[in-house]
């Protein structure tokens, strides 16, 4: 559902908008400057030092290899779609600077994702087939703004239209029939749940696009080129997850239907929401609530409410999958409800022994970054994350984060040596990190119980 916005909403949108134009600024002196609001700057010549050592690398689960033959169907697909667009194309070909440049650059796109996908192999051939979805939507685009140019667009038009009603309906089938099967064993139910829902994901994510989707005669070329892009993409999900099923299922020792497994283990997670004494983000006193009062500092009212608000997104996502029946998705909120509710609270018990998010120097930058990492390393040391799973994935995701993170740092780095660059949002996102890596194992552990013990 959503909900309703709260004063601290209202209050960050504004704030984020004012620490936009101040985040960075050129340097008066050198050294260490206040803002108004209390948060430290540093030179961008100082800031590198934080991303050292290198963070580990996200390892993602794969639950299916495709074959070969697969990823030749989707580089052809590319290829076929590419036929009709030249290599290059000169002002006497399209007078519009911008309309030929949007085709160039889609067929580039488009070229490069074909040369990675003819390139992956064994469990890479996963990632590079879900990933050609991108170029044969660079393809489609490319191709349905050159054609668009001296097409009849009322035809085109409803030709779309046809394409969309007819795509719409495949992907709510494939939805609808979605079984969860698997051997049932530990490691197999474990791999049933994460197969399932990588496809209810990408099904979904596709199906919210569709409906958004529209398309009229007073569109332009490249709107109109955006539209088809949009309906290959979708098809090509379509038809990647057609394949995975076959894949999967005759890849597949003795499988079993696991709903009622999964179902158990959903409504077990379901109670659980009821036990997190954490309170619903749409609380006007949120922050008594959660017992830590009045802050009376924003940088920590921002950084407790980003912490929040995977609870409620969590407990959200499991009522929505056990009212729309999508079960592994609702498994997913299951995990990220314990690792959150568990995160959330050593953050919060940081808070209360005076941690704050505006670094005095750069080391305390650094070394939060260091913590995060060697949490990362001792949770991966202490599970069992070479199968597929969702608790693997979920590392995954949490590692992927940590690299955003850096990449923030990095930009900041790159700027001129006398720009002054600002890193608290930073600093609060290794902590809430960190945490989410110290917890990791008890939280994955507290999920496997309702997912194993069946």
């Amino acid at each position: 559902m959503t909900r309703r916005s709260t004063p601290i909403v209202s209050r960050r949108r504004a704030l984020a908008g004012v620490a936009a134009g101040v985040t960075t600024a050129l340097a008066g002196c050198t050294g260490l400057l206040e803002d108004e609001a209390g948060s430290t700057t540093f030179a961008a010549s100082e800031v590198e030092p934080i991303l050292s050592p290198s963070a580990p690398d996200p390892e993602w689960p794969v639950a299916v290899t495709p074959e070969s033959r697969a990823l030749e169907a989707a580089t052809d697909r590319i290829d076929e779609l590419l036929a009709a667009v030249p290599d290059s194309l000169e002002p006497a070909d399209i007078p519009n600077g911008v309309v030929r440049e949007e085709i160039q650059t889609a067929r580039d796109e488009a070229a490069a994702t074909r040369s990675d996908v003819a390139d992956a192999a064994g469990r890479d051939g996963y990632h590079a087939l879900r990933e050609s979805r991108g170029g044969r939507e660079h393809a489609r685009k490319a191709a349905t703004v050159l054609g668009a140019i001296d097409a009849d667009t009322n035809a085109l038009v409803d030709d779309l239209e046809d394409e969309r009603t007819d795509i719409e309906a495949a992907v709510a089938d494939h939805l609808a029939d979605i079984t969860y099967r698997g051997p049932d064993t530990v490691d197999g139910r474990r791999r049933a749940a994460l197969y399932a829902y990588r496809c209810e994901s990408d099904l979904m994510r596709v199906e919210t696009t569709l409906e958004r989707w529209q398309t009229t005669p007073d569109l332009d070329v490249l709107e109109l080129g955006d539209d088809g892009a949009t309906l290959e993409f979708a098809a090509a999900t379509t038809a990647i997850w057609d394949y995975f099923d076959a894949q999967y299922e005759g890849a597949t020792d003795e499988p079993v239907t696991l709903e009622s497994t999964f179902e158990d283990a959903l409504e077990r997670a379901n109670e659980r929401t009821e036990a997190v004494e954490i309170p619903d983000q749409s609380r006007d006193d949120w922050f008594e609530a959660i017992g830590v009062g009045d802050l009376d500092n924003t940088q920590l009212e921002f950084f407790l409410w980003d912490a929040g608000r995977p609870i409620d997104r969590a407990r959200d996502g499991i009522d929505d999958a056990l009212r729309e029946g999508h079960l592994a998705t609702g498994l997913s909120h299951a995990l990220e409800l314990e690792h959150a509710t568990r995160a959330f609270a050593v953050v919060r018990d940081r808070v209360d022994g005076g941690f704050h998010v505006s670094p005095d120097s750069i080391e305390d930058v650094r070394t939060e970054r260091e913590a995060a990492i060697e949490a990362a390393e001792a949770a991966q040391e202490e599970l069992s994350l070479t199968a597929p799973s969702l608790g693997a994935y979920r590392f995954a995701e949490t590692l992927e984060s940590l690299g955003w993170v850096d990449s923030s740092v990095a930009r900041g780095a790159d700027n001129d040596p006398d720009v002054n660059v600002t890193l608290g949002d930073e600093l609060g996102d290794y902590a809430r990190i960190r945490a989410e890596f110290e917890v990791f194992p008890a939280a994955l552990e507290a999920f496997r119980e309702r997912l194993d013990d069946v």
